[in-house]
Parts: C-alpha cells; structure tokens; sequence
C-alpha cells in the first residue's frame, strides 16, 4: 500500500548528509513556506534556513546526528518564500548518508508559551494579593495582629544575631467608646482610618505599625532607643491634634516598652514586652490621658 505523505500535519524532508540537497518533500512546505513542493525538491537546506540555523545545522544538528544517530526537538527557524522568519521544531534521523526530516511550526507552541507565562504571572500576582489581603485590616489598611506578630518575629530574630534598639508602643484612642456613642459608629471608623494614616505616615519602612484590636493600635520601632521613641511619640500627639479639622477631636495614650538586651534571648520576649507596654499605657490612662508613658515610669508609679 502507498502512503500519502503529503497528509502529514507537517513538513517532512530527506537531505543529503554532505551537500544539504533536499531530496524529497511533502505538500504540506506550501502551508508552511508556501513554496510548493516541486520547487522544494532539488533545493537546498540554506535556501530555507536562516543564517543562524545553517551555523546551528553544521556546528550541533550534524555531529549530533553522525554520534547519536537521531536529533530530537530541536528549535531552529526557517524562511518562507517572502522570507519571513518561521520557528519550528525539528526531528532529525540519520540514515546511511540520508537525513530524515520531520518539522513541526513552533508558532502556535510559543504563543500558547507565552500565555501560559502571562497566566502564571497573573495568578502569582494574584496570589500575593490574597495574602496581602490575609495580613491587612480591611478598614484601617494596617497589618492585622496576626501578621504583625510574624514580622515582628522577623524583626527579633535579626536583633538577636546583633542587638538593635526597638521600642514596643501600644497606642489606645481615648474615650472612643463615647467618641462613637457621640458621632456614630462611621465617624468612629473615620477617626480609626484617620489614626491608622497618620501612624503609618509617621513611621518609617523598617517600622512595624498594625491594627492590635479594636481601638488599639501596636508600633514596633526599628533601630529607636529610649530619646528616639520619646520624640517620635510627642510628634504623634501633635499632629493628632493638628488634625482636628479633618473630623471629630480625639487623643491617644500611649505605653512604650523598650527592649534591653537582657531580654533578648528570652523564648516569650514579644508577649514581655506587649504586657510591659500595655501597663505603662494603663498608668498612662490613669494619669490623665493624652500622654505617654514608659514601662520603668509605669512601675514606679
């Protein structure tokens, strides 16, 4: 029985191994070079090859063939009669001084490639936005208490190889729940945002700034010692202040704890210092509000 060889879905070639004299062809170069394939036959291999693919052809395709006998999938790009470039797939079979061609366009390959590419990249993306979504407190856009937790850790571990000053705030509103009994809660979530931006604002990249619990705010300070700190919450309550004219009057009090070095090594050392913040912000409540306090000043009260 006769096979049509010119049924096949892609171009077959046999070339002579030492002049590149294409010997036979099938129909399907006039689909894939619209060159039909009387006028392919008795060509040669440089007539359809670019210039790349000929230093291919000789410097890898041929000894690979004369070693191995066969070349398996490899890219190389032709020309077609207008000579625009085609990239295809080659597989290549050495037999006595004949080579066996079989060539499959890459084009439809590629384009699928490089959407499978932009997909990845975009679900990738979307990926790091859900888990920025998981970390994030929908209303004040700060960290959530969870996430907080985990950067801070990070934050720990690398004091620990060598001591860096932090300083642990916990900020409270004043008064919030009479502030939303007064206004309302969205004036309350207004005064929320209102504190978030401006924490966030404040601080620096380095800083950890989170949404701790209702109207508890945590601040962790890179790199800020005692006077530091010290300044960095005077310049919160003023501009608190100064930003009355953008919703309803409210304070914060604050209770910091700076980490010593002593602590460091300590297995439980965040929850010490979140308690030792929390009761400095107790006795900065009971003094009044609308101040900070420090830990060692919150135990000698």
């Amino acid at each position: 029985m006769n096979w049509n060889l010119d049924l096949f879905p892609c171009l077959l070639l046999v070339t002579d191994l030492d002049t590149n004299r294409i010997l036979e062809g099938n129909a399907y170069s006039e689909t894939l070079l619209e060159i039909p394939k009387d006028s392919l036959i008795d060509s040669n291999l440089k007539d359809i090859l670019t210039k790349a693919s000929l230093i291919f052809l000789e410097s890898y395709i041929r000894p690979t063939v004369i070693d191995a006998q066969s070349c398996i999938e490899v890219q190389i790009t032709l020309k077609d009669s207008h000579q625009q470039r085609i990239p295809v797939i080659a597989n290549i079979q050495l037999k006595g001084r004949y080579l066996y061609w079989s060539l499959f366009s890459a084009e439809k390959r590629d384009l699928l490639y490089e959407e499978l590419l932009a997909t990845q990249k975009e679900l990738e993306q979307s990926t790091e936005e859900l888990i920025e979504l998981t970390r994030v407190d929908p209303l004040t856009n700060l960290l959530n208490r969870r996430a907080a937790q985990s950067d801070i850790q990070k934050l720990l571990t690398q004091v620990r190889r060598k001591f860096i000053p932090m300083a642990f705030l916990v900020v409270d509103i004043d008064h919030f729940k009479k502030l939303n009994d007064q206004y309302g809660h969205d004036k309350g979530d207004e005064v929320l945002t209102r504190n978030s931006s401006i924490l966030q604002s404040s601080s620096r990249q380095s800083d950890v700034v989170a949404r701790w619990g209702g109207e508890e705010f945590l601040v962790v300070l890179f790199n800020s010692d005692r006077e530091q700190t010290s300044a960095y919450c005077d310049r919160l309550h003023q501009r608190i202040k100064a930003s009355t004219n953008e919703g309803p009057l409210y304070t914060v009090s604050i209770g910091v704890a700076q980490l010593t070095e002593d602590q460091i090594d300590q297995p439980n050392v965040l929850d010490i210092l979140i308690k030792q913040a929390d009761q400095a912000l107790y006795q900065a409540k009971a003094n009044g509000r609308n101040r900070t306090t420090f830990f060692e000043q919150a135990s000698q009260a």
